[in-house]
């Protein structure tokens, strides 16, 4: 392993050790917002939709901590059987954090008796998609004017971590 790999391998390592996924506080608005408009600069969403999110359904409203700091969020929903939206800062991107967002959202998702997962993705969002798609969802359907602007996938799950879960 050259160094640049072992400098990879520690900060990700680093990260991991730092990470928490915790349950969103209203109080935390300010930092979620800032993370997204990092990552959705033309069309974030606003307070409000925020807030509506989470008092719908506050249990499944997460946010990543690193060291103290939100670099990401999620929300599902269960009435849905949805992740509703995903967000990580992008210098965060890559280093497990939104694979660990996904699992915890799929987690409350099968312990709320959501028998399929499903999620939305824009039809350009090929990083997106390639994420999702290791995450073990795949492409169902194509969504014709799903963003208004723009066609999407429906996405559902077919598999999650599946490692995680023959242990």
């Amino acid at each position: 392993m050259n160094r640049r790999n072992n400098l990879n391998l520690i900060k990700l390592t680093k990260t991991m050790e730092g990470l928490r996924i915790e349950k969103f506080n209203p109080e935390e608005l300010d930092e979620v917002l800032e993370v997204e408009r990092d990552c959705f600069p033309k069309k974030p969403y606003d307070a409000a939709t925020f807030l509506l999110y989470s008092s719908l359904e506050p249990d499944g409203f997460f946010v990543a901590k690193l060291f103290d700091e939100i670099v990401g969020y999620i929300i599902a929903s269960s009435k849905a059987s949805e992740i509703v939206s995903i967000a990580v800062k992008q210098k965060y991107r890559k280093m497990g954090i939104g694979r660990a967002l996904v699992k915890r959202a799929v987690d409350y998702l099968i312990a709320m008796n959501c028998r399929e997962i499903k999620l939305h993705v824009r039809e350009s969002n090929v990083g997106a998609i390639a994420f999702y798609e290791k995450c073990g969802f795949r492409k169902v359907e194509k969504v014709r004017c799903y963003y208004g602007d723009e066609d999407g996938y429906l996405m559902k799950l077919e598999k999650f971590f599946k490692e995680d879960r023959e242990t």
